[in-house]
């Protein structure tokens, strides 16, 4: 069972304002909340996708998070230090879940509601300036649970990273950031990357660890993408032309 109602400070929003254009020169200082660092960062690619995409996204992660904390046949092992993560109802603190947003001009005005409702993105509390420079980023942090309905027992707290960018620049620099601003000074163990839509079964994050924990040769996995049924009707040339493409 999680509770995230003991945390006190911890579910509090922290807001920073990112001066620095270059992902690079960003200086990430962790909040005590978020403490210790994690093994494994997972990026949430963002755009101009609504909310129901994102939430599937989120709700997909946290099954996964689920999936792995309360499994003990699940329990993951670090390869530098041989010690387990994941596993136990502080399993999610070897976790963080960083969304990186592609343009606050872009954003989809329902997925900021959304990203509101959870507690990790809060309008009001944006700065245009500071120190009389521009923001290039707005970084928010905050340990969320997502709700379901028809479910009696919470789902497990998410460290989340949320850093909404003023410009639209591109994916390629919203993995400049996640891998140069965030991993560059977090140094988890593993990194994993989502894109919004992509909702992964609850399994899906446990088995890309395992094969890389289970074998010091192998770097990088890549899961099998599928589309959705209610989706796939190949009558329509872009939904056939990603199922090839997916397949083949």
């Amino acid at each position: 069972s999680f509770d995230a109602s003991s945390m006190g400070k911890q579910t509090q929003l922290f807001y920073t304002p990112v001066l620095q254009e270059h992902p690079i020169k960003f200086q990430y200082r962790r909040h005590e909340a978020f403490l210790p660092n994690e093994t494994v960062l997972l990026v949430v690619t963002m755009y101009n996708e609504k909310q129901e995409e994102f939430e599937g996204t989120m709700q997909g992660l946290s099954d996964n998070l689920e999936y792995i904390s309360l499994d003990h046949m699940k329990t993951l092992t670090r390869k530098d230090n041989g010690q387990s993560f994941g596993y136990g109802p502080d399993g999610f603190r070897d976790f963080m879940i960083c969304i990186v947003s592609d343009g606050e001009t872009k954003a989809s005005e329902s997925s900021l509601e959304y990203a509101h409702g959870l507690g990790m993105y809060d309008e009001n509390v944006k700065d245009v300036q500071a120190l009389g420079m521009d923001v290039h980023v707005h970084l928010f942090e905050r340990i969320i649970q997502l709700h379901q309905p028809n479910r009696m027992d919470p789902c497990p707290p998410m460290k989340v990273l949320f850093a909404l960018k003023k410009y639209n620049k591109g994916k390629l620099h919203s993995h400049n950031w996640f891998f140069n601003a965030f991993c560059n000074n977090v140094m988890p163990e593993y990194a994993v990357l989502v894109d919004v839509g992509t909702v992964p079964i609850k399994s899906a994050i446990w088995r890309l660890l395992r094969s890389m924990t289970n074998d010091e040769r192998i770097a990088g996995v890549c899961g099998e993408i599928e589309i959705e049924p209610k989706s796939l009707s190949y009558l329509s040339p872009v939904v056939a032309t990603q199922h090839f493409e997916y397949k083949v």
